[in-house]
């Protein structure tokens, strides 16, 4: 945590903070801030040893404004209002976690399991998530053109592999920032159909989610995402048992839905009946 906090204070602060570290009274905050699509609004979130402040900044219309950003809207009053807080010292790290040296998974960074084949030597803290095992690899059989096989199609050059496969929502946010992610080998057909999970990345389960009014008024436009380990999949949308729409695409599909106000159930079905469903609420 002394890593996160640290790096969060460290940040360049608003032209009216910007030589904060050169005053006596100077305080140490971490922050961050954000700004939505389209400029509609903006929010800051800073904390210190004692206070958390969080401020959000825009209007009731939902129309965007160009400099609406978080740097320059939101994080000036954060300042403002740590200011006119007591002020608070930093956090202490008088207490020393044990460390150690363990053998950790290159791939998911935790630590190394049996099946595990690229692996690391790191030094980590004991509440660190590296200590819990890595699970997320599976023993396979492949054939000569890569494809998977199983004992109903065996063949005698068959050689066995590990692979470093996913679940659906994981697999969509990992295979985002690593390219080189390939999953699970498709299934030689000679040995049956495939049949993987399919996956609503949004809305989650039992969220309740407020949609603004566009520019042109057109309003309740809810864009729906899911997510397939194979590439270009049908998948089959349904709303409220009612057919939407298909849609294929590499691994994540996306749906424009509008929608009324109520609590809702979305799915979809993909080519093999393999499905993903949701409750959600529009407020």
């Amino acid at each position: 945590m002394k890593f996160v906090n640290d790096a969060m204070s460290d940040l360049s602060r608003p032209r009216e903070e910007k030589f904060w570290g050169m005053y006596e009274n100077g305080q140490k905050i971490a922050w961050k801030t954000g700004t939505s699509f389209g400029h509609k609004d903006a929010w800051a979130i800073g904390y210190n040893a004692k206070y958390l402040v969080a401020v959000w900044v825009g209007n009731e219309s939902g129309e965007g404004r160009s400099h609406l950003t978080g740097v320059s809207k939101a994080a000036p009053i954060l300042f403002k209002i740590f200011h006119d807080l007591n002020k608070n010292q930093w956090f202490s790290y008088n207490v020393q976690k044990p460390s150690r040296w363990v053998k950790v998974c290159q791939e998911s960074g935790k630590l190394a399991g049996t099946l595990c084949k690229y692996t690391s030597i790191a030094f980590v803290k004991s509440e660190s998530h590296r200590y819990q095992t890595c699970t997320y690899h599976e023993d396979i059989l492949l054939n000569n053109q890569q494809l998977r096989i199983n004992s109903a199609c065996g063949e005698h050059d068959a050689r066995r592999d590990t692979v470093f496969v996913l679940p659906p929502m994981m697999e969509y946010y990992y295979r985002s920032a690593h390219r080189e992610y390939v999953g699970l080998p498709p299934l030689d057909p000679k040995c049956g159909e495939e049949s993987v999970a399919t996956q609503i990345i949004y809305p989650v389960e039992g969220v309740k989610i407020f949609l603004p009014i566009e520019k042109d008024n057109e309003a309740n436009i809810l864009i729906a995402r899911a997510y397939h380990p194979i590439e270009n999949e049908l998948l089959f949308w349904y709303l409220d048992d009612q057919f939407l729409e298909k849609t294929s695409a590499v691994h994540t599909h996306e749906l424009k839905i509008k929608i009324p106000k109520g609590m809702h159930r979305l799915m979809v079905i993909d080519s093999k009946g393999q499905k993903s469903e949701v409750n959600f609420e529009v407020i």
